[in-house]
């Protein structure tokens, strides 16, 4: 089952191996609890994990750009692509902006072939 869950100091390993190579435990502890607030810039942000029966896989992150426009990001690890998280994990966060009452999502990024394919599967 894939899911997309909050990050918790839990998380701390796979956040310092994956995302933060060489940060302190005090580091990414610090980032979990700002990623806690919802915030950033006084604007909306969402980080979460993005989990496949339990494992974290991912992240995907909302951010709000105006009452009605957020940007979308997602991020799978390497070794986990191209088993179709990617699209879930998209498809919950399209779910939970909706319902946050943005009617217009964007992505602000470089994509390689593999991530466009991501936004033109039907």
């Amino acid at each position: 089952m894939i899911l997309l869950r909050p990050f918790t100091v839990n998380d701390r390993a796979v956040i310092r191996e994956k995302m933060m190579p060489g940060a302190s435990d005090g580091d990414v502890d610090s980032v979990i609890a700002e990623w806690q607030t919802k915030t950033f810039n006084g604007s909306f942000f969402e980080m979460l994990a993005l989990t496949a029966n339990g494992t974290v896989v991912g992240s995907v992150s909302l951010y709000e750009r105006s009452k009605t426009l957020a940007s979308v990001g997602i991020e799978v690890f390497p070794e986990y692509r191209g088993e179709g998280y990617a699209y879930a994990g998209m498809l919950l966060m399209l779910e939970s902006a909706a319902a946050r009452g943005y009617r217009a999502i964007m992505d602000r990024c470089a994509l390689t072939t593999a991530q466009a394919s991501l936004y033109t599967k039907n």
